[in-house]
């Protein structure tokens, strides 16, 4: 991979993580995922496939609610926001849990 694609990875990874973030703190997500941590965002080279992998600052036990599932339900959405944004390609989408050291 030459340095220009990594330099694109790099600048969609960065538009994506903002986005998504911006999604989580407005609570247009649902007020529940507030409590959500992005930690970090992989996106595949061919950029089919965008892994994020978050931690929340709640116990899930304790609510009651589970992250992933409602997470999950939210991908269509966080997709249709990000091609509202004029990016060539939408990734398919992954949440993957990272607990807190």
């Amino acid at each position: 991979m030459n340095d220009s694609s990594n330099i694109r990875i790099k600048r969609l990874t960065k538009r994506y993580d903002q986005a998504l973030r911006k999604m989580l703190a407005t609570g247009d997500l649902g007020a529940e995922l507030k409590f959500i941590t992005i930690k970090r965002l992989s996106l595949s080279k061919d950029i089919g496939h965008l892994k994020i992998f978050y931690a929340n600052s709640r116990l899930q036990a304790s609510e009651g609610i589970d992250y992933q599932q409602r997470l999950d339900e939210k991908i269509f959405l966080i997709q249709k926001v990000l091609a509202k944004q004029n990016l060539r390609k939408i990734p398919k989408i992954r949440f993957i849990h990272d607990p807190e050291d």
